[in-house]
């Protein structure tokens, strides 16, 4: 039994941020990822290993700005859903301590919309909503010292929707040119769940200029790793043995032969093929202790830039991020060379094939999905 968690994050740029998500998914173990400002292409070809993804991508968009992406942990059901909104939205069933709908929405500052717009989106989800995004709308409700037009739509949808607003007030933008702080992404949640979960941003940036925001469920989840048999490692001759002293005519004679036939290979195989329990989140091998350094670098200037917002720590700030970027990128490359110069005519073919598999994004589809019945989920 676990208490999962959401982790919602205005990345700007998957492609440049996906290292740093993966060090958020060591770090948290997020069960459901919500990213703002994917900036993928149509054809974009990303791939998380573990997760289903589903995109709500601009088409001819020559800039590729914005964008929506929820991501699922397989070990999730779930299930998309289809609403029809000019917004930059997702929405994605899922089950974790009980039947939600996960809302992920991006409102550009050059966007122009109404409290209609987003009613009419709430309106085409099953409840409870769980509604997350990047709403660039600024109120005293959620943090910030002045209440402007978009934060006053925010507001009266707050109201007629019955909504509550997770939010501690706790800033969640850093603005590049003014080095400014501000709340503008927000998690506005069904009534009902307002007691089932709890909201902190992450102290790190993370390369981006927003803050990820953990949103940590108070509710246990049942997620436990069903064992994998080690057939490479199993004592045949020892399981035949078993199986031929069990198995015979008399299993005929019970009342439950096929039941009693089980049992007996189940009791075989578990005397000589050992299990393991293959864990869901797997650690980066360019991980190392020299990215966490660099990292911890960024976070000092970006503490210091917190403290006294000056352009010299701006500077400084904007500096050390793109050396850890840079770092992390040169570490993944050494990685794969390490492991390419490791191959020899003694590799498996099996070892290899699964690598070029897993570099093009290709993994065998064992999500879990929702059963679709007339009665809904």
């Amino acid at each position: 039994m676990t208490f999962p968690n959401i982790l919602q994050w205005n990345c700007r740029g998957l492609r440049a941020n996906l290292k740093e998500l993966k060090f958020l998914i060591d770090e948290y173990h997020s069960y459901i990822i919500c990213l703002q400002e994917t900036r993928l292409p149509e054809n974009n070809n990303i791939n998380l290993r573990g997760y289903s993804i589903y995109h709500k991508i601009l088409n001819n968009n020559p800039t590729f700005a914005g964008g929506v992406s929820n991501l699922v942990h397989n070990s999730i059901p779930s299930s998309p859903l289809s609403i029809t909104t000019s917004l930059q939205a997702v929405a994605t069933r899922v089950t974790l301590h009980r039947p939600l709908t996960i809302c992920n929405l991006y409102l550009p500052p050059s966007l122009t919309w109404t409290a209609h717009d987003i009613e009419n989106l709430l309106r085409q989800l099953p409840p409870p909503i769980i509604l997350i995004g990047d709403f660039n709308s600024h109120s005293t409700l959620w943090g910030n010292d002045k209440l402007d037009a978009n934060g006053r739509k925010v507001e009266e949808i707050i109201l007629s929707q019955n909504l509550c607003i997770l939010n501690n007030k706790k800033p969640t933008y850093l603005h590049p040119a003014t080095s400014t702080f501000s709340a503008i992404d927000l998690c506005l949640v069904d009534a009902g769940l307002y007691t089932e979960f709890d909201w902190d941003t992450h102290p790190d940036l993370c390369g981006s200029d927003h803050y990820p925001i953990i949103i940590n469920s108070l509710k246990s989840y049942n997620d436990e790793q069903y064992p994998n048999w080690k057939l490479n490692k199993a004592n045949w001759i020892k399981f035949q043995e078993e199986c031929e002293q069990s198995i015979n005519d008399d299993l005929l004679n019970l009342s439950n032969p096929l039941e009693a036939f089980t049992s007996c290979l189940h009791q075989a195989a578990e005397k000589n093929i050992p299990k393991t329990v293959k864990s869901s989140f797997r650690k980066k091998p360019w991980l190392n202790n020299e990215c966490k350094k660099y990292r911890r670098k960024r976070r000092q200037a970006q503490r210091r830039l917190e403290k006294y917002p000056t352009k010299e720590n701006m500077k400084n700030y904007l500096q050390t991020r793109a050396k850890t970027r840079k770092l992390i990128n040169e570490n993944q490359k050494k990685s794969w060379q390490d492991y390419v110069s490791k191959l020899n005519t003694n590799t498996p073919s099996s070892k290899i094939w699964n690598m070029i598999r897993r570099i093009q994004g290709k993994q065998q589809p064992y999500a879990i999905k929702h059963l679709k019945t007339s009665h809904g989920l």
